[in-house]
């Protein structure tokens, strides 16, 4: 009835929106390991970024965005800027890089699929990559992508709070597979 809707659009006015009990439940439960998972997140993306800005891959990398790195632009700023509740550093759980050459994005994210979720979306417990040329940038043409800073050869990874020694080997599998490519030119 009308009477019923404006009697809802008042208590909405007074009180706001509310969310559904389930979501309300999931969200109080995920708080209750949050600090750890993101102690675990920032911990993981810290080695990820030191890994594949290591020598071993030089080759194969071009450039890793990461502002827990000391080469990274904005590191100064990150260490000011961002901290972890009991004032350490806390840089994220979010690595950028970029492949040497843009035919080893394929290969390299096929391989790397068979081990770490490929996806659009970002945010998980688990590890997951997207390859923003080949997904939701893909329609882009390349010059657009580049006016916007995505390089054909950027990959994006959210770091997860799987144990890193599992997400390194994925990696390696991957580099294995781009290393015995170029070595059979």
């Amino acid at each position: 009835s009308t009477e019923r809707i404006r009697d809802i659009k008042e208590r909405r006015q007074r009180e706001g929106g509310h969310i559904h009990p389930m979501a309300a439940w999931l969200i109080q439960l995920g708080l209750q390991t949050f600090g750890m998972r993101m102690e675990q997140h920032n911990k993981n993306a810290s080695l990820l970024a030191r890994f594949l800005s290591s020598q071993k891959y030089g080759n194969l990398i071009a450039n890793v965005y990461y502002p827990g790195l000391s080469s990274h632009p904005g590191h100064v700023t990150a260490c000011n800027q961002m901290r972890t509740p009991d004032g350490k550093p806390g840089f994220g759980g979010m690595v950028s890089f970029e492949l040497a050459r843009p035919e080893s994005v394929k290969p390299f994210a096929q391989t790397l699929a068979k081990n770490i979720e490929l996806a659009v979306s970002l945010g998980s417990t688990k590890s997951i990559f997207s390859v923003p040329a080949l997904q939701i940038h893909g329609s882009l043409l390349p010059e657009e992508r580049q006016a916007l800073g995505i390089s054909d050869t950027l990959i994006r990874f959210s770091v997860g709070a799987e144990d890193f020694k599992d997400i390194k080997t994925a990696f390696q599998k991957a580099f294995k597979t781009l290393s015995y490519a170029q070595s059979v030119r």
